[in-house]
C-alpha cells in the first residue's frame, strides 16, 4: 500500500525503539517525512533497533520518559502521533501498578496535551486486547462488553476513554487498536514483555526445556508485526476522525497448536512441562477484524506459519 501521505511532515513515535515501534520507524522513513521524533526511556526499548536512523538529518531521538511534559517541549510542529510508549507486561503491571498507571496515563494524557497544543492531524495509539478479559463469545467483537482483569487492562481501557473524551471536548483526532497477540522478528525473549512465542522459540532453540502456564488449551490470536504496523498507517491514513479497533489476524492458536508447529519448524524433540495458571491471563482471546477491514482496508498478509517461518529466518 502507498503510504506517501507521510511524506513531507512531522511525526513523532513513542517508543520508537521498542519491538512494534522500531518496525513502525523503517516504515515511515522509507516515505520521506520532513521530520521524525522518536521518544523512547530505552527501560525496555533498544538503540540498537534504530541506530541506522539516528544520523538522518530528519530524525531527532528523545532519550526522556513519555509521562514527562518535558519530554516533548521542545517540539513546535507535528502532523501525526504514533503512541506505542507502555508498560505492556500483565505480570509486571500486578507488581507495579503505580508505574503500570504513571507510564500508560500519564503518558498517555501527555500526548493528548501535546496534540491539542500543535493542532495535531491525528493521534493513532496502541490499545489491547486485555480491555476484554475474559469473554464467552468468539470471536471477540469491539462492542463486547469491557472487562479488563489486570492493571494493564485497565490502563489501556482508561486510554480509550480519554481518547473518547479528548475527542468529544477538544476536536483531537484519534484512532485506538486493540492488538492482539502480536509477534514477529525484533521480539526479545529475555525481556519480561516478551510474548509466547519468542519465549518458546528461543528456548528451542537453545534445547532448554518450555514451560506452558494452565494446561495449554488457551487461546491466541498471533497477529504479526507488519500487519500491526499496517493497521497503524491506515488508521493514520483514514479521513474517519475517531474509532477503536481490534488488530488481529481472524485466527485462533491454542497454546498447545503453537508449541506443535514451532517444534516441527525447529525439530525440537523435547515435552512442554505445564504449569499452574498465572494470575490475570485469559483463557480465551480471539479478534473479529471485520470492522477494521471494512472501515481502514485493512487486509492481514501473514498467517502463523508464514510470520513464524520469516520470524525464525531472522532469528
Amino acid at each position: 500500500m502507498n503510504y506517501s501521505f507521510l511524506k513531507d511532515r512531522h511525526i513523532l513515535v513513542t517508543g520508537g525503539a521498542g519491538f512494534i515501534g522500531h518496525h513502525l520507524v523503517k516504515k515511515i522513513i522509507k516515505q520521506k517525512p520532513a521530520k521524525l521524533y522518536i521518544i523512547d526511556n530505552l527501560a525496555t526499548g533498544m538503540l540498537s533497533n534504530i541506530e541506522e536512523f539516528l544520523a538522518l538529518p530528519e530524525v531527532e531521538f528523545i532519550n526522556e520518559d513519555v509521562a514527562k511534559p518535558s519530554a516533548v517541549e521542545s517540539i513546535t510542529d507535528l502532523d501525526y502521533i504514533f503512541h506505542l510508549a507502555a508498560v505492556v507486561s500483565v505480570p509486571k503491571s500486578f507488581e507495579m501498578p503505580f508505574l503500570t498507571h504513571r507510564t500508560n496515563e500519564s503518558g498517555f494524557i501527555n500526548m493528548l496535551e501535546l496534540a491539542k497544543r500543535l493542532k495535531v492531524k491525528k493521534i493513532c495509539y496502541a490499545s489491547s486486547s486485555a480491555v476484554y478479559g475474559e469473554q464467552n463469545q468468539m470471536p471477540i467483537y469491539e462492542t463486547a462488553q469491557l472487562n479488563p482483569q489486570s492493571p494493564y487492562g485497565l490502563s489501556k481501557l482508561l486510554n480509550e476513554q480519554y481518547a473518547k473524551a479528548f475527542y468529544e471536548w477538544e476536536s483531537i483526532s484519534s484512532m485506538g487498536f486493540r492488538f492482539f497477540n502480536v509477534f514477529g522478528p525484533g521480539q526479545r525473549a529475555n525481556s519480561p514483555y516478551s510474548g509466547v512465542i519468542s519465549i518458546f522459540l528461543s528456548r528451542m532453540q537453545k534445547g532448554e526445556n518450555i514451560q506452558i502456564f494452565g494446561d495449554g488449551e488457551q487461546i491466541r490470536d498471533f497477529v504479526f508485526v507488519g500487519d500491526v504496523v499496517q493497521a497503524l498507517l491506515r488508521g493514520a491514513q483514514s479521513e474517519k476522525t475517531f474509532g477503536l479497533y481490534n488488530v488481529g489476524s481472524g485466527q485462533t492458536t491454542s497454546l498447545n497448536e503453537l508449541y506443535d508447529v514451532l517444534k516441527n519448524l525447529t525439530n525440537y524433540s523435547k515435552e512442554p512441562r505445564y504449569q499452574e495458571a498465572r494470575k490475570g491471563d485469559i483463557k480465551k482471546s480471539a479478534a473479529d477484524i471485520e470492522l477494521i477491514k471494512k472501515e481502514l482496508g485493512y487486509n492481514p498478509k501473514f498467517n502463523l506459519k508464514e510470520g513464524l517461518a520469516k520470524l525464525i529466518e531472522t532469528a
